[in-house]
């Protein structure tokens, strides 16, 4: 028995040695190939991060100029708003300065309109058909009276900077205006007729001052002239409205729209009677 141990014995050692030195150079093995992966991947984490940062150094070059760019236009697009709104409020105040000085060229035709609003027209225009001296008490006044021609024109100009509801009261205010001079140059010629197209005067009346509704029914379109200072204020709140820079609602818009078109109509309207009244 003892022989067969001893015969075993070189055995298990040699097994014994080899199976440590098949550990020991597994180990080896091991430790050399995870220094060799690491040192791999710490070359390619460096390479990685070199990479990164050029490309960052070129991204923040980029977003730099980019950044520059928008700068630059948004500087250059904010100045030319600035000079755009610049520009276009000069222009509003000269149209709003054009046509607020059309209400006050108006002040002789106002004027007529007050004595004018006085007369009974029907009896007068009756008197002056028949009596030269009559009609000369109307030839006098009309001496007195300008047309502000000139600042028609520049309303007109103006009408594109200003707000349509200030334009809208504008044209009910001078239409007034007009109904007074027709009726004077009627009765400084002797003409025994009312050109005045009542109906659509006193429509643009109601359209413009919704205030005095049906009770204008019970007025001669003379009597108009009292509400000539109601009309300047509201073309003056209207001239700073648009100074102010304000935006008109929808239901401004809707309500110069149709003192407009009324307006619009009386005009043709009186263009006619006028050509009439010179036949």
């Amino acid at each position: 028995m003892e022989s067969i141990i001893m015969n075993w014995t070189p055995t298990i050692s040699s097994f014994l040695i080899l199976g440590i030195a098949i550990w020991m150079f597994r180990k080896l093995i091991i430790t050399r190939l995870t220094n060799a992966v690491g040192h791999e991947y710490d070359e390619k984490i460096e390479n990685l991060r070199a990479e990164l940062r050029k490309s960052e150094e070129e991204f923040r070059g980029t977003l730099n100029e980019k950044t520059a760019q928008i700068e630059a236009i948004r500087s250059g697009a904010l100045s030319g708003v600035v000079n755009r709104q610049t520009r276009l409020y000069e222009k509003q105040l000269d149209a709003v300065e054009k046509l607020w000085g059309a209400v006050v060229s108006h002040a002789h035709c106002k004027g007529v309109a007050g004595w004018m609003s006085v007369i009974k027209f029907e009896e007068a225009a009756k008197e002056a058909a028949r009596n030269e001296e009559f009609r000369e008490i109307f030839r006098t006044m009309e001496q007195n009276l300008k047309l502000p021609e000139t600042a028609f024109q520049d309303a007109s100009m103006s009408r594109i900077y200003i707000s349509k509801l200030a334009w809208a009261y504008y044209s009910a205010y001078s239409a007034i205006i007009m109904n007074a001079v027709i009726r004077l140059q009627a009765l400084k010629n002797g003409i025994d007729k009312d050109f005045t197209d009542k109906e659509r005067l006193r429509g643009l009346i109601k359209e413009a001052l919704p205030s005095v509704g049906d009770k204008i029914d019970e007025f001669d379109t003379g009597a108009y002239y009292y509400f000539l200072e109601t009309i300047e204020d509201m073309i003056l709140r209207e001239c700073e409205k648009t100074l102010k820079g304000e935006e008109a609602d929808q239901e401004s818009m809707e309500k110069a729209a149709a003192i407009i078109k009324k307006a619009s109509e009386l005009k043709n309207s009186i263009t006619k009677e006028g050509a009439e009244m010179r036949s």
